[in-house]
């Protein structure tokens, strides 16, 4: 009769373990896999900002489009939001890519937008925040490295901001009746998001009608945002709306509208009527540190 050695059932639970340490060890070992041990689901977590450093410049609950490109030149699309705090997550697959990224994500243009020049419009009914919001077309890019966990994404306004200020002077006018609109001008562009550039479509024009976004007693700040281009001198660019009156006013001298800054006019209503009462050209965002003379 022949015998069998007997094998204990703790002395097989080691072997079996000392086989996946082996396992593991040989898959340590491949250029193919790479285990990042501080971040167990392998995401990436991305804060945003534009160009002058603002973290809150994309709106939380915003849809993204994202592109990751590797070394060999493939890419992969996400579309992603963006979360409460101003971020958003990727995928470990976003480790050691480069990133380009637009905002906001547009259904129409599809995965192949590095290689096309789709067509961007503003809203021409700019009058309420999310239609604002969504003429704002921002793109942004990153190098991403293979162990890194958290990143930034920088973004660029490519449309151009447009800023009225109305100073009631006269004090018997309610600003909730008043109305901005400006006229005739270009709304589209091609949008080239690889480079980071737009061409504006200089063949149709529209109005665009403005969004109110401070109204008090003494004060209406509308705002709107258009795609560069320049308006010449003596041209009507904009009419003011008060108690169903329109009025339509020109520009004095030619003014270059470029993508990331913004255009202010200041405007004072006296017992005269309403008057310009200068303008300037400003970043972004800087316009909104401005003090405005209030005039007894």
């Amino acid at each position: 009769m022949k015998y069998f050695p007997s094998i204990s059932y703790n002395k097989l639970t080691s072997c079996l373990v000392m086989a996946v340490v082996l396992l593991l060890s040989a898959c340590s070992d491949s250029n193919d896999f790479v285990y990042i041990d501080d971040d167990e689901n392998g995401e990436m977590s991305f804060v945003l900002s534009d160009e002058n450093g603002n973290t809150q410049a994309i709106p939380s609950g915003t849809q993204l489009g994202i592109y990751m490109i590797g070394n060999d030149g493939t890419t992969t699309f996400q579309q992603v939001k963006v979360d409460e705090d101003g971020h958003i997550i990727l995928t470990a697959s976003a480790r050691g890519k480069q990133i380009v990224a637009y905002s906001p994500y547009q259904e129409e243009w599809g995965e192949d937008v590095l290689t096309t020049t789709p067509v961007f419009q503003v809203q021409t009914d700019q009058s309420s925040l999310s239609s604002y919001n969504a003429s704002d077309l921002m793109i942004g890019s990153a190098v991403t490295t293979s162990d890194e966990t958290n990143a930034s994404i920088s973004f660029q306004h490519m449309m151009a901001k447009v800023v009225i200020h109305i100073i009631d002077d006269s004090g018997v006018i309610d600003l909730q009746q008043v109305s901005v609109e400006l006229l005739n001008v270009f709304y589209s562009v091609n949008v080239d998001v690889k480079n980071v550039k737009v061409m504006t479509i200089e063949d149709t024009t529209t109005d665009i009608q403005m969004y109110p976004e401070m109204v008090t007693d003494w004060r209406l700040s509308s705002y709107a945002i258009l795609p560069p281009q320049t308006i010449a001198a003596n041209t009507d660019f904009f009419a003011i709306t008060v108690y169903g009156v329109r009025q339509v006013y020109a520009l004095p001298e030619t003014v270059l509208l470029e993508g990331g800054q913004t255009y202010t006019i200041n405007m004072r209503l006296t017992d005269q009527g309403l008057v310009l009462d200068g303008s300037y050209v400003t970043d972004w965002e800087e316009e909104s540190a401005k003090t405005i003379d209030v005039k007894a």
